[in-house]
């Protein structure tokens, strides 16, 4: 139900990619690897949430090595 009063945040990959720090082949390999989800737009465009860009990393930190 919450979804539907407050929508998924969603930015670009390549905004993603500067939140983490990271280049966008690096985070077009960790999407093609199951390691971040996307949002499918539509059949050419997709999006990261930041739910997930903060899940990652969490789980990153939690593993002891940064995103």
């Amino acid at each position: 139900m919450d979804a539907i009063h407050h929508p998924p945040q969603l930015v670009r990959r390549s905004e993603a990619a500067a939140m983490l720090g990271i280049g966008r082949r690096t985070l077009s390999r960790l999407v093609s690897n199951g390691r971040i989800s996307k949002v499918v737009i539509s059949s050419r465009a997709s999006r990261i949430s930041l739910a997930e860009i903060q899940r990652f990393i969490a789980e990153s930190k939690a593993k002891g090595h940064a995103p």
